[in-house]
């Protein structure tokens, strides 16, 4: 039967030994709280942008993209113990006027046991700060339309394809229900480099409120306000028709990256011989972006030349 100091060390050994055990239930839980807090993220900047513009309509935006995260749990257990490993027996004898005595000692090694555990867990994201100068122009429109009801129309920029050297509002950004500026006939290339738009209607203009807003006594006239909480310099304000209906959710990924689609041609090659007629041959051994920077244009049209074969 183990004693005292034995069982409190098997204890131990049994409770890290199940903790070690519970690593993958704890990079579970992590896993699923590390993305759990990115929605936060890209709200809690997009409100402290709006809060920057209340004080300078013309600041900067500060706006990064969560590129990755890493999540890493660490278990470790270190037991050690001591075991009997000599003994040693005395004994004495001692005579006296009084008479015989003896006396047996009997001194064995001391025994014990440590045992010690540690549980780590590491969390982190890699952030990509946007620089791109375009985007954070388009960004500035967004946030001036949100604090201060600007147009949008004439002042945000929808990004452009250079095609047949000449430039085109990209189709693909035209439409709903990404598009800020949206095409007002859908579905279609029009042709036109800068086709008739609107705005999104799920952009309405000015729909924050702050503190210092001398517009805030109408909407508290109005009925209950969202409130946001404090951002910079601000306490900010929304309606409560405006929160319901995911203005906010939606202004926040208005001001995310929008990735069009790749659209791929593969020309196909062609092959003649003197005396025969033209044969369609196999596809040629590359692809060609329809969306072209102005810097890597082929040229006024995709044409592949036919190839002469002796």
């Amino acid at each position: 039967m183990l004693g005292g100091p034995w069982r409190r060390f098997a204890a131990s050994a049994s409770a890290l030994l199940l903790s070690a055990g519970c690593a993958s239930t704890q990079l579970n839980y992590n896993t699923v709280d590390i993305s759990s807090t990115i929605d936060s993220v890209y709200v809690r900047q997009s409100l402290n942008n709006l809060s920057k513009f209340i004080d300078d309509p013309y600041a900067i935006p500060s706006q990064v993209i969560m590129a990755s995260g890493t999540v890493q749990t660490t278990n470790t257990i270190s037991p050690s113990a001591n075991f009997p490993l000599s003994s040693q027996l005395a004994r004495m004898t001692q005579i006296a006027p009084a008479g015989l005595t003896l006396t047996s000692t009997n001194t064995t090694a001391g025994a014990g046991a440590t045992v010690s555990g540690t549980n780590t867990a590491q969390q982190n994201y890699n952030i990509a700060p946007l620089n791109d100068a375009n985007t954070l122009r388009n960004q500035q429109a967004l946030y001036r339309h949100a604090v201060f009801g600007r147009p949008l129309v004439g002042h945000y920029q929808t990004p452009r394809v250079f095609f047949q050297d000449k430039f085109y509002d990209d189709p693909y950004q035209l439409q709903l229900p990404h598009c800020v500026l949206c095409a007002v006939h859908q579905g279609v290339f029009s042709g036109q480099q800068r086709p008739l738009v609107r705005v999104n209607p799920a952009l309405p203009p000015k729909w924050l409120y702050w503190d210092t807003d001398p517009y805030l006594n109408d909407l508290l006239a109005k009925g209950e306000p969202v409130h946001l909480g404090h951002y910079g310099n601000h306490e900010l304000f929304m309606s409560r028709a405006d929160y319901d209906a995911g203005i906010l959710t939606n202004f926040v990924m208005f001001t995310l990256p929008n990735t069009a689609p790749v659209e791929v041609i593969t020309p196909v090659a062609v092959s003649v011989t003197p005396g025969t007629p033209g044969a369609t041959g196999a596809a040629a051994p590359f692809s060609l972006n329809t969306r072209i920077l102005p810097q890597e244009r082929l040229g006024p049209a995709f044409i592949v030349p036919q190839g002469i074969q002796p």
